[in-house]
């Protein structure tokens, strides 16, 4: 018999689903307030990977009680090629993420997340051998059709940006399937260290073309506070200060969110980490709608609405199955 879940597992994977709700409320305000090249796209990806560079490696090493030795031996353990594997997938679900939020709506953006879940499963099915119960076979069928429902509303609209922005939403759950697969793979590894390099790659992407940007005299007109939105030595205005606040804020609550999950999952079931981060689903487009006013269109909302229900009950089934295993 298996052991049993310790309940501080479970609220540390819960804490994590919850801190993650208002990132996408987050950057939508960042969006609309940024005045300088430092809050726009590629801005903010600098200070996320700011974060995990800065904030992850003190966490581990409070949470872990050890000290810096600590933290570099972790590194060695995992291995070079296995921590630049990991750092490279999270960093561009990382950007995809951002990029999307960009884009097009915020729920079509956590809908397209939402089948994480489905896509490790057959990342572990091609890399690692593992069996695919029916239950996931069928929520895959069922998600692929709402997904499709929601690229047909992108195809109906007037602008090509919610189509583009679709796309580029699918890398975030490619990207997290192949990074949990290689946490499987990685039994007894620690990964935090792979998302701390990972934003040592987001810093030097991001600088290299803000730089260029800046370079080549920061046209574009990025709309919103994208790349080449003003110049970097602008002063900031209150709107610019207020942007600040909601990426500063941002960088904080994902790292830290992050860092939770990933802890959590070392003793929560993958199925079950999956259905608390479905709470993100719900909290992310509630809150841009309540702050914003964003109102996605009704293709949206139902697809949104299938894939929500479809990957609940794809949970609850995972996790019957993990109980019974366990008996």
């Amino acid at each position: 018999m298996k052991d049993a879940v310790p309940a501080n597992a479970r609220l540390t994977a819960l804490t994590a689903a919850l801190l993650l709700g208002p990132d996408g409320l987050l950057l939508r305000i960042a969006r609309m307030k940024g005045n300088s090249e430092w809050l726009g796209t590629w801005g903010r990806v600098f200070w996320r990977g700011t974060g995990r560079v800065f904030l992850l490696p003190p966490l581990w090493m409070l949470l872990n009680a050890k000290g810096p030795a600590g933290f570099v031996h972790a590194c060695r353990s995992l291995g070079v090629r296995r921590m630049a594997l990991g750092a490279l997938l999270y960093c561009i679900q990382n950007i995809a993420f951002i990029v999307a939020i960009e884009l097009t709506y915020l729920v079509s953006v956590f809908s397209m997340i939402a089948t994480g879940p489905l896509f490790s499963a057959a990342f572990s099915t091609l890399l690692l051998g593992e069996t695919v119960p029916r239950h996931t076979l069928l929520s895959s069928a069922a998600c692929a059709a709402f997904v499709i429902g929601i690229f047909a509303d992108s195809f109906t609209s007037q602008s090509a940006e919610h189509l583009y922005g679709d796309a580029v939403a699918l890398l975030v759950p490619i990207c997290l399937g192949l990074y949990w697969v290689l946490c499987k793979s990685v039994k007894g590894q620690d990964m935090v260290p792979a998302l701390s390099l990972s934003g040592v790659f987001g810093i030097v992407l991001a600088l290299a073309i803000i730089g260029s940007s800046t370079a080549g005299g920061g046209g574009g007109g990025g709309g919103g506070g994208g790349v080449g939105s003003t110049s970097m030595s602008e002063p900031l205005t209150p709107r610019g200060a207020g942007a600040a606040l909601a990426l500063a804020a941002q960088t904080v609550l994902i790292t830290v969110a992050f860092m939770l999950l990933t802890i959590g999952a070392r003793h929560v079931p993958s199925a079950e980490i999956s259905l608390y981060m479905l709470t993100e689903m719900v909290q992310g487009p509630l809150l841009v709608w309540a702050v914003v006013g964003e109102t996605p269109t009704w293709r949206v909302l139902l697809g949104a609405a299938g894939i929500l229900v479809t990957m609940g009950l794809e949970s609850w089934a995972s996790i019957r199955d993990s109980a019974r295993e366990a008996e």
